[in-house]
């Protein structure tokens, strides 16, 4: 059992990147926040405080070299709505004024999605199978699948040569354990330098599927903590065209 779990955890370590050093929250809870560069997972507690459901209109994002907090224009609203709501109130937030707001800006949101569904016509539907003409056509396809959460589309992103079953189903579970996070971003990044795409353990070998050329950076935001983190996938090129990197398992002979 020990064995496995080694093989498991080697084999996914090439191609999907978690835990590096990242721009996030340095507080879990409350509307006072700030960002900075944070190494390693963060304790934080349960604990909810109201007003938290504002901070998903904000979060950290690297500007020019900078960890810096980005809010959108909702977070500004967000806020307002509470504090004009306890004005009359002996604590900083009661829990009405919670309903109160959650109930506007849900409002907004859905009157924003109305008008912007009259006022745009319907695009055509995407092509989600690789290989994908663009790198750009890659990220926004990956968008696709994880908005729609359909497992049956996952397979298409990537380029299986050589991929045995075992192999495949642990490549699909990267993006399937995405379906229930809220996603912020899907970009594209470049590999590492440090980037090692192919391990030997106990004479098995694991290589890329594909000669991995660049990454695509998935960000998601967690509620409870408050942080944003990320998990990245490489990509390669075929045929002039691009799709996500899995991973083949080789049998190798004794010194190789």
């Amino acid at each position: 059992m020990k064995v496995v779990l080694v093989i498991i955890f080697i084999v996914m370590m090439p191609f999907v990147a978690y835990g590096q050093e990242q721009c996030g929250m340095e507080n879990c809870h409350g509307l006072d926040m700030s960002c900075a560069l944070i190494k390693g997972p963060q304790a934080c507690t349960a604990i909810y405080k109201t007003g938290d459901f504002c901070r998903v209109y904000a979060k950290c994002e690297m500007v020019e070299g900078q960890c810096r907090l980005i809010k959108e224009d909702k977070f500004d609203i967000c806020v307002a709505c509470l504090e004009n709501c306890a004005k009359d109130s002996l604590t900083k937030y009661p829990p009405e004024c919670e309903e109160k707001c959650r109930v506007q800006m849900e409002g907004n949101a859905a009157v924003e999605t109305k008008v912007n569904a009259d006022a745009t016509p319907e695009p055509a539907a995407m092509n989600l199978e690789a290989p994908f003409a663009t790198r750009e056509d890659l990220a926004q396809a990956v968008k696709i699948v994880l908005q729609d959460k359909d497992s049956s589309e996952i397979s298409g992103l990537y380029c299986w040569w050589g991929v045995d079953a075992e192999m495949k189903k642990q490549t699909l579970s990267v993006l399937e354990n995405l379906f229930n996070i809220k996603i912020s971003s899907v970009e594209l990044a470049s590999l590492p330098e440090d980037f090692k795409s192919e391990y030997v353990v106990n004479h098995l070998r694991y290589r890329p599927s594909v000669t991995p050329e660049g990454l695509v950076s998935i960000r998601y935001f967690d509620q409870v903590t408050g942080r944003e983190s990320s998990t990245t996938i490489p990509y390669g090129e075929i045929d002039g065209g691009y799709c996500l990197v899995s991973t083949v398992r080789e049998v190798i002979s004794e010194g190789k």
